[in-house]
């Protein structure tokens, strides 16, 4: 399954430009997964605070981490 789809199925929506990857919890303002393509690092952030990730969200992550080619380093 594809980072796209597992994010999609745990409710957020993709919003791309070209130095970073936001996926948006669809329904909840502020809540999000940011992935910074140039220094290849994420944040997850809710409301400006840290966000708790589940199992779920963690497998989507990493997913999405080995697409973008961060885990061959």
């Amino acid at each position: 399954m594809t980072a796209q789809e597992m994010f999609e199925r745990l409710g957020y929506e993709k919003i791309e430009c070209n130095i970073l990857i936001n996926w948006c919890k669809i329904n909840v303002p502020n809540n999000m997964i940011t992935f910074y393509l140039e220094d290849k690092d994420f944040s997850c952030e809710y409301y400006g605070h840290a966000n708790v990730i589940d199992m779920p969200l963690l497998k989507a992550i990493n997913q999405q981490c080995k697409e973008l080619g961060w885990l061959d380093d």
